[in-house]
């Protein structure tokens, strides 16, 4: 089992490791962003959260949420769940206090003890001081085409019928013409018996649970999710929230399932950064639920944009000049050193090459999802029946002469029988032997069905998709393979390096 990572281990490795100098060497996000690095600051800010939500009471609320079942009805998610916003003016002039550089200081209706709250929030999920899914997420949407995965009602011997009354009670006769028809009627009666509630699903037997994510709505194709059986989810306002990736990760984990993520972005100064940040959240929750984790950054790639003369839109210039405007500034410029142009759009890509964007969309996915499960489902299908039929068949095949000759003299009884009055047809029936004859018939005809096809079983098909080692994260990786990954796929690591 690999050793949990997090801000001690992290200085421990800085210390053991060779080539490693500094903690920043260990962090694919900066120090305050790091869910792997979760300071002492960090964690009286989850602390304070995670006690202020008690004392509300939302603990309870949320307990009662979760016994009803969580329902996802928007009326009572807003009465047993709190948004992080309605919090901020829930506990406003309520006596509550926040700790800060400058010490002890009431938390009041500022910017900045808002900006505390929201981080508190957000620590206290990494460190589960509070369910992830405790405040409610009204940023992004919910998550669409989310494929549902059914138990298989599997191939079991059911009770058969082989063997019924062979006489009309009131108008004595034989059923059926000749004994081949009688045989292939009980053949397909006892396959009827077997197979009726027999229920597969192939979907259920594929290894990975799919999901695309895009920084903005309206650029995932339905269709290729659609055909892929893919969960969608777009971030509602460019960013992705960590409910989201403990949404995508626990899904996986209920249904055993490994987690691949498919990222669509701006090729942007931020939209570069976002499949890294998001891969650091899931990596996160992953390794924390041992969830194997992939995430693919799919689109938007320089490549992509020279390939097929994509037009660019100018950056936005931030009008303050705090630290973190000086901060995109500086990583602005690394961008454009690094592109070679102004950013580009997703849209441009979706609306100027529409075939080119759902393909690429699609051969990123098809490694990981089987097509042809469905028809391999189908073929088992068929072979388990053939084989049983013919087990049937030949099973009978033996007992066919006795059986026409028992049926030949039945038949001559009966019609002599059928000349006799119906009052005395009870009394005919034992003085002609026929009790006896349709015994003796029955005992010819009926045969263990269990017996005879017992070791016939459906054989599940097995998933063929592809293992492959490219994806900016592969939670099967080492921590500090994944910290490689992410050095590589960062420009600002690479600032006057070569593009590879």
């Amino acid at each position: 089992m690999e050793e949990k990572i997090n801000l001690k281990k992290i200085k421990q490795m800085v210390k053991e490791t060779e080539g490693i100098t500094s903690v920043d060497d260990l962090l694919a996000l900066s120090k305050a962003n790091d869910p792997f690095y979760i300071q002492d600051n960090a964690i009286k800010k989850a602390e304070w959260f995670a006690e202020v939500w008690k004392k509300e009471g939302w603990d309870k609320k949320y307990e009662e949420w979760n016994r009803l079942g969580k329902p996802q009805d928007e009326k009572l998610k807003q009465e047993y769940l709190i948004h992080a916003r309605d919090f901020h003016y829930t506990i406003l002039g309520c006596g509550y206090t926040i700790t800060t550089k400058d010490g002890i200081i009431p938390y009041e209706n500022t910017d900045s003890c808002w900006s505390y709250l929201q981080k508190g929030c957000k620590y206290a999920k990494y460190l589960d001081l509070i369910p992830y899914d405790a405040i409610r997420d009204e940023q992004n949407p919910d998550p669409q085409n989310v494929p549902k995965y059914w138990s298989h009602d599997q191939f079991e011997i059911k009770d058969v019928t082989i063997y019924d009354d062979i006489v009309e009670l009131e108008l004595p006769s034989l059923n059926f013409d000749n004994v081949d028809e009688f045989i292939e009627d009980r053949i397909n009666n006892i396959m009827d018996d077997l197979f009726k509630w027999v229920e597969y699903y192939p979907l259920s037997e594929q290894p990975n649970y799919l999901e695309i994510w895009a920084e903005k709505k309206g650029v995932i194709p339905m269709d290729v999710a659609e055909e892929f059986n893919t969960t969608v989810r777009p971030a509602g306002s460019g960013e992705f929230s960590v409910d989201m990736c403990f949404q995508a990760v626990i899904k996986a984990k209920k249904e055993n399932k490994n987690l691949h993520i498919f990222m669509l972005s701006d090729f942007d100064p931020k939209g570069r950064d976002m499949p890294k940040s998001v891969a650091r959240k899931v990596e996160f929750v992953a390794r924390k639920l041992r969830v194997n984790a992939f995430v693919h950054f799919v689109a938007l790639t320089k490549e992509q944009c020279i390939t097929y003369s994509l037009p660019t839109v100018p950056a936005k210039i931030p009008k303050t000049n705090s630290s973190g405007a000086k901060g995109y500034k500086t990583h602005t410029e690394i961008f454009k050193n690094y592109a070679g142009q102004d950013p580009t759009e997703l849209n441009s890509f979706k609306k100027r090459e529409p075939n080119v964007y759902r393909d690429t969309i699609r051969e990123a996915i098809k490694p990981y999802y089987d097509e042809e499960l469905e028809s391999k489902f189908d073929d088992e299908m068929d072979r388990l029946r053939e084989n049983i039929r013919t087990k049937l068949e030949e099973e009978f095949e033996p007992r066919k002469d006795e059986m026409e000759k028992i049926r030949k003299e039945l038949k001559e009884k009966y019609e002599e029988l059928n000349s006799v009055l119906k009052l005395i047809i009870e009394k005919k029936e034992q003085e002609f032997g026929l009790d006896e004859l349709k015994e003796r018939y029955a005992e010819i005809v009926d045969f263990n069905v269990e017996n005879l096809i017992e070791d016939e079983e459906f054989e599940v098909p097995e998933a063929e998709v592809e293992d492959r080692d490219d994806a900016l994260l592969d939670t099967r990786r080492d921590y500090l393979e994944q910290i490689k990954k992410y050095k590589e796929f960062d420009i600002r690591e690479n600032e006057g390096k070569n593009d590879e």
